[in-house]
């Protein structure tokens, strides 16, 4: 499944028509009587459900915790240098 949309537009017909990044492209529409259910339906929605699914993020357990004594000390190595600390039990990352 493409991760990145390239263009959107629409057709007379009402449907949605949306290019993607590997060259495909997908039309959505409403009308049941032109809805494609077969394998490339089944294709599409399997990996729309793998896709859903949560893919990890930091481990919350080794990020510092973000605090006063942390805030306004730290400075960045190079710019656009991104670092990631604990905030209230949410991650968040700053960019310098």
């Amino acid at each position: 499944m493409p991760r990145t949309i390239w263009s959107v537009t629409h057709n007379k017909l009402g449907d949605l028509i949306v290019g993607c990044e590997d060259k495909s492209f997908k039309t959505f529409t409403k009308d049941s009587a032109r809805r494609d259910e077969g394998a490339d339906f089944t294709e599409y929605q399997e990996a729309c459900k793998k896709g859903a699914q949560p893919q990890g993020g930091p481990d919350m357990n080794n990020l510092k915790e973000f605090s006063t004594e942390v805030q306004g000390k730290l400075q960045g190595t190079s710019q656009g240098e991104i670092k990631v600390f604990r905030d209230n039990g949410k991650a968040k990352a700053y960019m310098w």
